[in-house]
């Protein structure tokens, strides 16, 4: 019997999560119509595409003029559309998992998978799965501490005398409110499974009639 109220809390916690998610990503776009310009030495546009899909972006259409990759389409619907999607479609997302000292023991070319998951008190995190020989890597690795960067910046930490198993490979925010950690975990799983192949000079979002 003590499991059910524990089961309940995390159904009920899903269920949060998943209304929060829905929120985030807009549901049906009701946003305002928008450029959205991407410049890089590199083809962005089916990178773009797949992180505009992922967060609600309606009528999408995408093309290369030059070195701009050029998103048009209806955003989400949430009130910072204009700041929040150029930083997420412009994110590199590049990911490091890091020992003590000396070089990556993964990056996120060795992702085969990444989940938005809820721990047992309701708080987001996103789960990692790494190809078998990067995931060997990591465990045995010489070093009891392990640190995860995404873009530069150390986004969780793992500290045992055991090297971690396969649930200890995550990223987890780590805000005030659980609004805005399930904003950044859903943001931080677009990011991870559609990486950029390279760095984004420069971002504009125009509008009609703007």
């Amino acid at each position: 019997m003590a499991g059910i109220p524990l089961a309940l809390a995390l159904v009920l916690a899903a269920a949060m999560v998943a209304w929060l998610v829905a929120t985030w990503v807009g549901g049906s776009a009701a946003g305002e119509n928008a450029e959205i310009r991407l410049t890089a030495d590199c083809d962005l546009t089916e990178v773009t595409r797949a992180r505009a899909e992922a967060v609600g972006f309606a009528d999408i259409q995408l093309s290369r003029e030059g070195d701009d990759s050029v998103l048009t389409g209806r955003m989400p619907g949430l009130p910072d559309d204009d700041t929040a999607m150029p930083a997420l479609l412009s994110a590199r997302g590049q990911l490091r998992v890091l020992p003590e000292e000396g070089e990556p023991l993964a990056t996120e070319v060795d992702l085969t998978a990444a989940w938005l998951q809820i721990d047992m008190s309701g708080h987001p995190y996103v789960l990692l799965e790494f190809q078998p020989n990067a995931l060997k890597r990591i465990q045995e690795a010489e070093t009891s501490s392990w640190r995860f960067e995404l873009d530069g910046e150390v986004v969780e930490t793992f500290e045992d005398d055991h090297p971690p198993d396969d649930d200890d490979l995550r990223v987890q925010p780590k805000l005030e409110r659980t609004k805005d950690e399930v904003r950044m975990a859903t943001d931080w799983t677009v990011m991870l499974l559609n990486p950029l192949p390279c760095e984004v000079r420069h971002v504009a979002v125009t509008k009609p009639n703007g």
